[in-house]
């Protein structure tokens, strides 16, 4: 028998990343990797992979906060998620970099996803109450290989509750997944301006395919192929303006008998098996584009657009954002606006995120 649990999996963590609407499903173990952790990216059409380095870098690209700014950063931010459809959905990050030298960083993040009290009902009554949640633990190393590259790989720690055996408990799911990224930052010259060109391209949460309920039916990893790049343009003393775009596709298969296909095989298969053939694959590409307007790093004025194909989820919207900076602290917001849907799960999401940026530290 299905779980109750399984049907919250569905509804409290539908998200534009996982889940179709309207055909060609895509659902993955651990959905909760796929939602943007902090307020910056989500406010400018879920986009970071080639974005200036931040205290969630690890999140977007493992090789990203190789050219960040300061020697030490760290953030936390919260969201309370899908409010329409669960009342006490909490996602919450933390996440941070340390700058050993010049050339490096270590990064790290805790993620943690909490559906609040779900009742445990048999056919005839509500037997017990629990309280599932998802979790993630990262840390990553990057590293310059030349002058305007760098590299980076992550590591992941992942445990899930979220189906019950039974009425003796939650049945705890762990897991292990990888990333590697790599990352540009050049600076140009426009005319009498000045700018910074970055790009960055990433392959996320690479690992094992996953067994929730100890049945025959496996989860793909949410594996996704990320690029993304954007140009940082400064006008005059006080004001600079930055814009972004970014792709991301799952490699993920979507046809087929999931226990019959390995995880590395279903990273090369999930380029070719739809049916459509290259046109449709190409739909399963995910869009995103945002820009950013600076002024005197104090405040900070974002907007984007997200775009999922209608055959492949129909997930639209738009998103806004603003950041106040003073001395070494950061306080970002962010809000989605649902372009397609009168009554959207996503609708009203508000993220906010509070950074800490040090300057290097002194002995």
């Amino acid at each position: 028998m299905r779980k109750l649990a399984y049907l919250v999996w569905l509804f409290a963590t539908l998200n534009f990343h996982t889940i179709s609407v309207i055909s060609q499903e895509i659902n993955t173990a651990f959905p909760f990797l796929n939602i943007t952790p902090d307020a910056r990216g989500g406010s400018m059409g879920e986009t970071g992979a080639g974005t200036r380095p931040d205290a969630f870098s690890t999140y977007w690209n493992a090789a990203k906060a190789a050219y960040a700014t300061n020697q030490l950063a760290f953030g936390i931010s919260y969201t309370p998620w899908m409010r329409a459809l669960r009342p006490d959905n909490n996602f919450i990050a933390l996440g941070g970099y340390f700058r050993p030298d010049s050339s490096s960083a270590f990064c790290a993040m805790l993620r943690y996803f909490s559906f609040g009290n779900v009742n445990y009902i048999m056919p005839s009554s509500i037997v017990g109450q629990f309280r599932p949640n998802e979790y993630s633990l990262d840390g990553s190393y990057c590293k310059k290989i030349l002058k305007n590259i760098s590299v980076g790989i992550a590591g992941r720690y992942l445990a899930s509750n979220l189906f019950v055996s039974g009425i003796a408990g939650n049945h705890l799911v762990k897991a292990i997944a990888f990333d590697a990224g790599l990352f540009c930052q050049d600076y140009f010259k426009l005319k009498t301006k000045t700018g910074i060109l970055r790009y960055g391209i990433s392959i996320v949460n690479a690992g094992p395919k996953i067994d929730y309920d100890t049945s025959s039916q496996l989860n793909f990893m949410p594996v996704r192929i990320v690029t993304g790049g954007g140009i940082e343009l400064k006008i005059n003393s006080n004001n600079r303006i930055a814009t972004q775009y970014e792709l991301s596709k799952f490699l993920v298969p979507i046809y087929g008998n999931n226990n019959d296909i390995s995880a590395v095989k279903g990273l090369w298969l999930s380029f070719y098996d739809a049916p459509g053939g290259m046109e449709e694959e190409l739909r399963e590409i995910n869009v995103g584009v945002g820009v950013e307007y600076i002024f005197k790093e104090l405040f900070f004025l974002r907007a984007g657009y997200y775009y999922q194909d209608p055959s492949k989820g129909n997930m639209q919207y738009l998103t806004t954002g603003l950041g106040i900076k003073y001395n070494v602290f950061g306080l970002d917001f962010s809000y989605l606006i649902p372009k397609n849907i009168q009554r959207h799960p996503l609708q009203n999401t508000l993220r906010f995120t509070l950074t800490f940026n040090l300057e290097e530290l002194k002995s």
